[in-house]
């Protein structure tokens, strides 16, 4: 199966699709440098997002970034931060490989947890977050892509050697 470097490039050849797609409804050259580096980020995350159920790279980013907000959660006494993460770390901890997070339904579902939650708590950017949504789950279903043709090309492979 491809590793983490194949995924990360479809990743970026995704937010390339992205960007070019969208330039006619958001003017892709007047948009600040942020913007498309926080799009490049979302997709790249997304392209290898779905190995968070394998030890890989996406699952130790996971993990130090959730006991860093866990501190932070604590620090604030944001409990219901706390709380969600907890359960997201248990979660993950007990993911098998290729079960849930290959199922494109799913991925389109949890990358909207934190679109609602920005659209609740900060309205004001609601767009952003929406274009992140995009870049995210566009990255995510790259990788899903990836792995299912080559999936069917190996199993191509193995019939064709049968012969």
């Amino acid at each position: 199966m491809p590793n983490y470097k194949t995924h990360l490039i479809a990743g970026a050849v995704s937010f390339y699709l992205v960007m070019r797609t969208t330039a006619t409804y958001i003017p892709t050259l007047s948009m600040p440098l942020e913007y498309l580096s926080l799009g490049l980020a979302l997709s790249l995350i997304g392209s290898i997002f779905p190995d968070i159920d394998v030890p890989s790279k996406m699952q130790k980013w996971f993990f130090v970034a959730s006991i860093i907000l866990i501190l932070i959660s604590l620090l604030h006494q944001n409990h219901t931060l706390f709380a969600g993460l907890g359960i997201s770390v248990v979660f993950v901890a007990f993911l098998t490989h290729r079960t849930i997070t290959h199922k494109p339904a799913f991925l389109l579902l949890i990358a909207l947890v934190p679109v609602m939650g920005v659209i609740y708590a900060l309205p004001a950017h609601s767009t952003i977050a929406l274009a992140g949504y995009l870049y995210f789950t566009v990255g995510c279903l790259s990788h899903v892509l990836l792995d299912r043709l080559l999936t069917f090309f190996n199993r191509l492979i193995g019939k064709a050697r049968r012969f």
